[in-house]
């Protein structure tokens, strides 16, 4: 059995078998090559106090790293066939309180099961194949099988051949590109994402879209320019059928069919704010919405909007609005929200 404990002396990472086989010839000659590697019954826990506090494995990643800093020996890992089975990985942000619903501050996989190689892992490029991969997460979601091949170096990357099996259905990914640079200034790092491409083969989904992440190791600042954001109804439906335990889809959502977006979105620690033009089979809206602290805000223009559609009745016709939104979402209790604005067209029957 293995047993590693963090600098608390808690638990940090079990397994109840390992098996590693390496390649002893490449390794002296500073090569990292190995053959399998089975990794059985893994549990790790991890764990940070706060956002800006270390995480409890800090420590054996600094013991990774060279004490010489006047010489580097590149980087060459090659891991042939990686074995995972029943797998459990738990990671927590100890200051946060634990919600029902997912969040990246509290997060448990369960049953992992995984089968990966690694071909290629440089100090410039990363060739990473999964075979398969299922696991369970806390918060309701099933990942029953996913498959695909990731390429990867300094400026460009492509995730290829992305499978997805579900409970409810299937989905998979036509190659999904991303082209981005890295600015270092300090103790400031910060990813700019020139391109950014995703779309289904089923034309579900599709994503055109640049933008910046910086300052992830206090708080978070990104932004992004959308330049499509496109979910069919028939997405819309894909969504309801697999996530309803993290969310249930507003029959409202469901009728709006084809959704189309083209904006701007961003946020600042836990501040956001959008905004842009929204197409559905219902109709036209241009958005903007805020929220900093507690506090939101917004505005929502419509031009004929399809009311009966999106209600399912037929007594209602075109609308066309200006209303802005002001509201209050306090941390504990019910989310206040006041509208006001001009109505200038309504058609009822």
């Amino acid at each position: 059995d293995l047993v590693i404990d963090d600098q608390l002396n808690k638990p940090m990472l079990e397994a109840t078998r390992l098996s590693v086989k390496l390649d002893y010839a490449a390794l002296a000659s500073g090569k990292i090559h190995i053959s399998s590697v089975q990794l059985f019954g893994l549990k790790a826990s991890l764990y940070s106090q706060t956002a800006q506090s270390k995480p409890n494995f800090q420590f054996a990643l600094d013991s990774l790293a060279s004490k010489d800093t006047t010489t580097t020996t590149p980087l060459d890992l090659r891991i042939n066939t990686l074995i995972i089975r029943r797998g459990n990985i738990s990671y927590n942000q100890l200051d946060v309180p634990k919600l029902n619903t997912f969040s990246p501050k509290h997060i448990s996989v369960n049953d992992i099961s995984a089968h990966i190689a690694l071909d290629a892992l440089t100090d410039d490029s990363l060739n990473l194949n999964i075979k398969d991969l299922s696991f369970k997460e806390q918060s309701g979601l099933h990942v029953k099988s996913l498959t695909a091949e990731l390429t990867a170096n300094k400026r460009r990357a492509q995730l290829a051949n992305l499978t997805v099996i579900l409970p409810a259905s299937t989905i998979s990914f036509a190659p999904i590109s991303a082209s981005y640079a890295f600015d270092v200034n300090g103790t400031s790092t910060s990813v700019h994402i020139k391109t950014l491409e995703i779309s289904s083969n089923e034309n579900n989904f599709s994503l055109l879209a640049n933008g910046s992440v910086s300052n992830w190791n206090a708080k978070l600042r990104w932004a992004s320019t959308i330049q499509r954001l496109r979910v069919s109804a028939e997405g819309v439906q894909f969504l309801s059928d697999n996530f309803a335990n993290h969310f249930k889809v507003p029959a409202i959502i469901s009728r709006l069919g084809n959704i189309d977006f083209i904006g701007e979105v961003g946020g600042y620690g836990q501040d956001i704010a959008t905004k842009g033009i929204i197409r559905t089979d219902a109709g036209m809206a241009n958005m903007a919405f805020g929220k900093h602290n507690n506090n939101l805000s917004g505005r929502l223009e419509t031009n004929g909007l399809d009311l009966g559609k999106i209600l399912d009745d037929k007594r209602f016709g075109n609308i066309s609005t200006q209303i802005d939104i002001d509201g209050k979402m306090p941390t504990n209790g019910s989310i206040y929200v006041k509208a006001k604005g001009n109505v200038k067209e309504f058609f009822y029957n």
